[in-house]
């Protein structure tokens, strides 16, 4: 069955060809947590992420969007429109498909 998202998640810097990802860094573009969720999607999100409280209008633990030491990005990975989370030093990179 294939998916409806409308990004494929490719991976962390750790696994990924490290001139792309300098490329992609030194051409990013900081974006909104709102631009984010509307072009990654929240089970996306939820999935490399779930250490984070995801439940609409609870107050209880951090939700990734107070998190102020991560970053929301959008870019190109190669020639391919990225959006990336850079979060503890690390990027999680989604391509559009």
């Amino acid at each position: 069955m294939e998916s409806d998202s409308k990004v494929t998640f490719i991976g962390n810097y750790t696994y990924l060809d490290g001139k792309k990802v300098s490329a992609m860094v030194d051409c990013s573009q900081e974006i909104k947590y709102s631009t984010l969720i509307k072009n990654v999607g929240v089970k996306e999100l939820m999935e490399h992420f779930p250490y984070y409280n995801w439940k609409r209008g609870d107050k209880n633990g951090l939700k990734m969007s107070d998190d102020y030491a991560v970053t929301f990005n959008s870019s190109f990975y190669g020639n391919v429109k990225c959006y990336y989370v850079y979060h503890s030093s690390m990027g999680y990179v989604w391509l559009v498909k």
